[in-house]
């Protein structure tokens, strides 16, 4: 039992011995100066350090400390491991959550010498082999100077420690002006303020060499500048350096080459940060060492816009040069004066917003619109601090919810605020939290351009217009075909995002027509009916029974698109008929008759109820029915057809005629008997022959009388005869010529011009010739006569 008893006394002594201690620092301290309550306090920082253990926390009082009274420029306030130091106390709290650095503000001053920046400390706040429990916070560090060192703010060799809440300003330093991590370890930066500091060769505000884990997060880094590369920061590891810079603001900073710069080895996050308004000499904001690089460095829902660069040529003249296997994802990278705003084969992009072309880089859901920023600066006016700007977006900007969720590292923008708002992420360092606007689109769908005629698309009540044509107006003018959009914001300040899918139709035309008792108009998407001007009741069919009586029926109609159409018909007794048919032969007629008319007037002119015409033609008539008061116009087609005409011709033995539906011969003038084909033989002997025919629709012609005569001589021409010797000068012969065999007795004679007979012979068929008296020269004729009957005549001149 006394074992047991001594033993727990032993651990209560090594409980309360190992308990970390807090140690007070206050320069205006009058008490015995221990450092163990404010009452107490140390007047000197130094002391509180070195009495301090693993574990301790050092709480200071506002005012400007120094690490040494002496001028040896190499003393540093060498924090040590595992100590906590704070400031921002005014010397009276009893719990660390009470202080408040802004209103307290507690000074680390490397101003130890005679008030030029020569003779200042060579580093104010050193960490030196310190690990992930030490910290300082809450102060400003200011002043350091070292022309061939690193860190003159503070400087990290072989530590991970972590500084918070502190403003690092107006330090300088070859390497890392404001601060410098090395050797090894990873450092944590939070909630801290870079200003003014200066780098002779890299780093104005921050250098890092190492660390696989270091992070900058909600911090201000303006005004630093480099005489080298890396005004903002530098990541300048051979081996592995990576560092996750976030919801970090980087402006009005100035470098000869490159803003913000990290080397082939070095692995880089950028995330949720502001970067504008920063001074490039040289090379561009952002840049990469080599193209080359393995390094996947990724820009995130970052804000790059309207910083400056002193070149305007080259392939250095680009805002972001990253290495081959670089993203860029939810940023807008916008009104930088390079020539290209992004540069890296291989980089790729996504649901961003860009100016200007990608040069070398690929992307998916990439704009080249204005992001519509609420109050930007310009480039031309670079650098330029953030103060009296702003880079959130307005309602209208396309980057709201244009962002890609999976991408989103974080849960708060750069305000603080929750990072997805509205289901889908917007671009950029902020996050937009616009209530929905209610207001639609006038017309409301659907939007359809009728016929050609334009619409007006419009949002009425909106103080601000983004139209996907570019317009800013509340309404745009629509011509074409196509999906048109508009962001706006309403006078509440909500957001709204509306589309229209403007089709093109032309106007429906409905055309009303009486059948099975139905007034009937086609088919459309809506109907109403009219009669006699005034709607009727349920009447929104595609028919409609006309139970209203006699009267002017119309119909308004609309396609599937809204386009309008309307007919109007007169309903009304008047009917047209006919007496006999409308298709008949020339010659006959027929009678248009119309009932149940009051007034008619005819397409020919006349005014009477009926009409007989033979023409053919299309009549109508206007009829006017009192009852109905209103007109209808009626109409006929009637059809005359041609009689047929035929032709006798003669040929093998039979008389015939063209092609015909029937026929009847006659002979003399008399029909013949069952003679009814379309060829006969002429067996009535010589005489007159006609034939009547009819065609298909019954009508009938009748020929030409056809005189025949067996002797045929009729159908042979002047080449009958020839004279021998031609001319003739007294005797001679004629010669007859004629492929017929002609037996009938013929009489042949030859008469002067005085009508006395020089020549007469009877013969039996038509001779080969005959031989001429000796003929005077004049005028003589020869005739060819059978049976008294002339058959030919010719009429020969000798000369």
């Amino acid at each position: 039992m006394i074992r047991l008893l001594l033993l727990f006394l032993i651990a209560l002594f090594f409980t309360f011995k190992t308990r970390a201690a807090i140690w007070y620092v206050n320069l205006n301290a009058t008490g015995a100066n221990s450092g163990t309550s404010w009452v107490n306090a140390f007047a000197d920082l130094q002391n509180a350090i070195s009495a301090s253990n693993f574990g301790d926390e050092i709480w200071v009082a506002a005012g400007t400390y120094k690490p040494t009274t002496t001028t040896t420029r190499s003393i540093s306030f060498l924090i040590k491991n595992g100590t906590k130091v704070y400031g921002g106390f005014n010397g009276t709290e009893t719990q660390e959550s009470q202080r408040n650095s802004v209103l307290n503000g507690t000074i680390l001053s490397g101003e130890i010498g005679t008030g030029s920046t020569s003779d200042n400390t060579y580093n104010v706040v050193y960490f030196s082999n310190v690990g992930i429990q030490t910290e300082i916070d809450g102060f400003t560090i200011l002043a350091g100077y070292t022309s061939a060192g690193s860190g003159a703010g503070i400087r990290s060799a072989n530590s991970s420690p972590t500084v918070g809440h502190c403003r690092i300003v107006g330090n300088y330093a070859d390497i890392g002006g404001g601060l410098s991590h090395g050797s090894s370890g990873n450092i944590t930066i939070h909630n801290c303020v870079f200003e003014g500091n200066i780098s002779a060769t890299q780093g104005g505000a921050i250098n890092l060499y190492v660390g696989t884990n270091n992070t900058i997060t909600n911090c201000s880094i303006i005004s630093n500048q480099s005489n080298g590369i890396g005004g903002i920061l530098c990541v300048a590891s051979s081996s592995s350096a990576a560092l996750t810079v976030s919801n970090t603001v980087m402006a009005n900073n100035t470098s000869n080459s490159s803003g913000i710069y990290f080397n082939s080895g070095s692995l880089v996050t950028l995330n949720n940060c502001l970067i504008v308004g920063n001074f490039s000499t040289t090379t561009g904001i952002i840049r990469t060492e080599t193209a080359s690089s393995s390094k996947a460095n990724k820009i995130v829902n970052c804000t790059i816009a309207h910083n400056n660069q002193g070149i305007s040529s080259g392939s250095a003249n680009t805002s972001v040069a990253l290495n081959n296997e670089s993203s860029i994802e939810n940023s807008i990278i916008y009104g930088n004066n390079s020539l290209s705003q992004v540069l890296g084969t291989g980089v790729s992009m996504s649901n961003c917003i860009m100016q200007s072309g990608t040069s070398s880089a690929s992307g998916t859901n990439v704009l080249s619109t204005n992001p519509n920023f609420i109050a930007p600066a310009s480039f031309n006016v670079a650098p330029f601090d953030t103060i009296g700007y702003d880079y959130r977006l307005k309602a209208i900007s396309p980057g709201i919810n244009f962002g890609l969720n999976a991408s989103v590292i974080g849960a708060t923008d750069l305000d603080g605020n929750s990072r997805i708002q509205n289901t889908t992420v917007d671009l950029g360092a902020f996050e937009s939290n616009f209530c929905t606007s209610s207001l639609t689109l006038s017309p409301a769908a659907p939007y359809t351009i009728c016929n050609g005629s334009p619409i007006t698309l419009s949002v009425a009540g909106a103080v601000d217009y983004m139209w996907s044509s570019g317009s800013t107006n509340s309404s745009i003018n629509v011509t074409s075909a196509g999906n048109y959009s508009v962001v706006f914001e309403d006078t509440a300040g909500c957001r709204g995002a509306l589309q229209a899918i403007v089709t093109s139709s032309a106007n429906p035309s409905p055309n009303i027509v009486f059948s099975g008792g139905s007034l009937n108009a086609g088919t459309f998407a809506s109907y109403q009916w009219f009669f006699n001007g005034s709607p009727i009741l349920g009447a929104t069919g595609s028919s409609h029974v006309p139970l209203e009586g006699y009267g002017v029926y119309s119909i308004d109609v609309y396609n599937t698109g809204g386009c309008f159409g309307t007919d109007t018909y007169c309903f009304s007794p008047a009917a047209l008929n006919t007496t006999g048919p409308t298709s008949f032969c020339f010659g006959e007629s027929v009678t248009l008759n119309v009932s149940g008319g009051t007034a008619y007037v005819w397409s020919n002119g006349e005014l009477d109820s009926s009409i007989t015409v033979s023409t053919a033609g299309t009549y109508t008539v206007t009829v006017q029915n009192a009852t109905a008061g209103c007109s209808v116009v009626l109409q006929q087609a009637v059809s005359v057809i041609a009689l047929p005409t035929p032709t006798i011709t003669y040929s093998g033995g039979l008389l015939g005629t063209g092609s015909f539906t029937t026929y009847q011969w006659s002979f003399n003038g008399v029909p013949i008997s069952g003679l009814n084909s379309q060829n006969i033989a002429p067996t009535n002997g010589n005489g007159q022959y006609t034939v009547t025919v009819t065609n298909s629709s019954n009508c009938e012609g009748m020929s030409s009388v056809y005189n025949y005569s067996n002797l045929q001589l009729d159908e042979l021409s002047s080449e009958l005869i020839s004279i021998y010797p031609n001319p003739l000068s007294g005797n001679g012969y004629l010669k007859f010529t004629s492929d017929q065999l002609i037996l009938e007795n013929l009489t042949i004679s030859l008469y002067d011009g005085l009508g006395s007979n020089n020549l007469k012979i009877s013969t039996t068929g038509l001779p080969e010739s005959i031989a001429l008296p000796d003929l005077k020269p004049g005028i003589y004729f020869l005739n060819i006569e059978a049976e008294g009957q002339q058959l030919k005549s010719w009429k020969i001149t000798i000369l």
